[in-house]
């Protein structure tokens, strides 16, 4: 039996006689079952009639049924010479029922737009796979008149349109080379995008040169190939694989395999199940006890979850449960243990920081497993009172808006951690908090490591800046002219014991100096210092120097300003004013 995704229908075949009235031989006929209403409905018919509304029972077997997501189709494999007026032979084919209209739909045929609009196929074909909508169905077929590059009687896979009518060659490498080996087994992601299938082909992939059979998954959209029953390293399985089923996101693909190089625990050659994590390649091994103990038996036919979290399949092992010792078959229900842990962390430096001085944030983002990540972004919600410097990643890149950070990163794999270095400037004394994220497109199984904080004491500091200013440029030999020397203190912080350190250069005498506060030498030669006492946050201090340039040629003044008390920024503690001196 098969249930549709949404568990209000259950589709089965059956060989009974009294479960239809139109149904009183004992063939294989397939049924699907409202479970809500009890209602039944023999599928494995024919279109109604347009006058009358009657059906025709097939009138041989019907197999593999396959249910749309809600129950409103259902595909199916079927003998019979009587559902469809383009099959009146015995082989099998592949037909798509809507349960709301009762039309049966031939879907084995070859495309509605190429050279055979429509034709049957010539060979058998089967395995049908819908998408969630059911207006897709993947199929295998030997016949040889599907598509033009296919003229073998080998089974390949095929993905019908059923809106468009379109049929498409799936079991064909990354070029479109169609595999030269026999393909089967299709599942569809819920969008019909995927089909996943298992083939003994030996032209599919450079790296799959052998007879045995192995699992690949076709990208309907892009052509991409890829082969699933490899290692994470790449390694293909040394044994054939079989039962292939994709997630209904398309993010992972169950299958059974005996290889004996797939993982270090499963040496042996009984069929075992695994699960590949198709964006970061990683490989886990299914038929496993809680405690990790590896099934003594075969494992087969999973069924996963749509959210591909959950595995069902049955085993004839012996030390799965303590309650199964047998080697009857039984079926098990597994949780896979799916997602990327992402983890973040911060630091920050210095601590305390002054107010104005570059505060340096180093952020780990880790992945913690048990599977990789694709799409990791990390964000970074700056503090407010901060003025961005810069952000670099180790790995990815980083940009910002309005206060916030956000660094695409990319891919992790399992184990993998990258570095972001943010910067930034403290405009006001106090505390901040920087918060940090990280997350990724996989689920996060321990999400409680996902953010983190760091406190940061922001301590005042002053932060003087010095200005000279000449009161006319160009000047005469030996006319005074004046330079002007101001201080601001820009900080948070009262600046105390501030001393002005002058040095003129050559070519000019101090006439007087006068400051607005402190005091000055009386008699300064070219180099002096004044000492100005206090400024206080925001306040300045000036000093006017009178001079009288005895040579032709520049002169210069320069003035540093010192203080006791922490700055952030010496930059601009300094200045140098030049004048140029002139004959009259």
């Amino acid at each position: 039996p098969v249930f549709s995704a949404d568990g209000t229908h259950v589709a089965y075949r059956s060989g009974a006689t009294n479960l239809h009235p139109l149904d009183t031989d004992s063939t294989f006929d397939i049924y699907v079952k409202h479970l809500a209403t009890g209602e039944m409905y023999l599928a494995s018919t024919s279109t109604p009639d347009p006058e009358t509304g009657e059906v025709v029972k097939g009138n041989t077997s019907s197999y593999n049924p396959y249910l749309s997501a809600d129950g409103t189709r259902i595909a199916f494999r079927s003998y019979s010479t009587n559902l469809h007026p383009d099959d009146s032979d015995f082989l099998s084919d592949v037909y798509v029922k809507d349960l709301n209209t009762g039309e049966t739909r031939l879907a084995s045929t070859s495309d509605g737009n190429g050279p055979n609009d429509g034709e049957k196929g010539n060979g058998p074909s089967g395995n049908p796979a819908l998408s969630a909508d059911g207006t897709k169905v993947a199929f295998y077929s030997s016949a040889t008149n599907l598509d033009p590059g296919d003229t073998d009687t080998a089974n390949d896979v095929y993905v019908k349109d059923l809106d468009t009518l379109d049929i498409q060659l799936v079991s064909t490498s990354d070029t479109g080379v169609k595999g030269n080996g026999g393909s089967s087994l299709p599942y569809m992601s819920a969008d019909g995008t995927l089909v996943a299938f298992r083939s003994n082909a030996t032209n599919l992939d450079p790296g799959d040169t052998d007879q045995t059979f192995d699992i690949y998954v076709k990208n309907l959209v892009t052509g991409d190939l890829a082969l699933v029953s490899t290692t994470e390293t790449g390694i293909k399985g040394d044994g054939d694989s079989a039962s292939p089923y994709i997630s209904a996101d398309g993010a992972s693909v169950a299958f059974s395999s005996r290889a004996t190089n797939l993982d270090p625990a499963d040496p042996d050659s009984l069929e075992d199940l695994y699960v590949k994590d198709l964006a970061g390649g990683d490989l886990t091994l299914l038929s496993v006890s809680d405690s990790g103990i590896k099934g003594d038996g075969d494992s087969l036919n999973p069924a996963l979850s749509a959210d591909g979290g959950t595995v069902a399949y049955y085993s004839s092992a012996t030390n799965l449960h303590p309650g199964d010792p047998d080697v009857i078959p039984d079926v098990y229900l597994k949780e896979i243990a799916r997602g990327a842990d992402m983890a973040v962390s911060i630091s920050d430096s210095p601590d305390p920081v002054l107010v104005g001085a570059p505060l340096t944030y180093t952020i780990d983002a880790r992945n913690e497993g048990p599977a990789s990540a694709t799409v990791v972004t990390m964000v970074d919600t700056l503090p407010s009172g901060v003025t961005f410097l810069s952000a670099e990643a180790s790995q990815g890149s980083c940009t910002e808006a309005q206060g916030t950070v956000t660094c695409d990163l990319g891919g992790m794999a399992i184990g993998d951690s990258v570095q972001v270095i943010i910067t930034v400037k403290p405009d006001d004394p106090g505390t901040i908090v920087n918060s940090v994220g990280v997350d990724a497109w996989e689920p996060d199984p321990a999400p409680a490591n996902d953010d983190a904080a760091s406190t940061t004491t922001v301590e005042p500091a002053a932060d003087l800046a010095v200005s000279v200013v000449d009161s006319q440029d160009p000047v005469e030999v030996n006319e005074e002219f004046t330079y002007f020397v101001t201080v601001v203190n820009e900080g948070d912080l009262a600046a105390t014991s501030v001393m002005l350190h002058q040095s003129l250069s050559k070519g000019l005498r101090v006439v007087t100096v006068t400051p607005s506060q402190g005091t000055c030498p009386a008699r300064p030669s070219r180099f002096f210092a004044c000492s100005l006492g206090t400024v206080p946050s925001g306040g300045a201090a000036t000093i006017t120097i009178d001079v009288l340039p005895v040579r032709v040629g520049t002169v210069s003044v320069g003035s540093t300003a010192s203080t006791v008390e922490p700055e952030a920024d010496l930059a601009d503690n300094s200045d140098l004013e030049t004048t140029t001196v002139q004959l009259p």
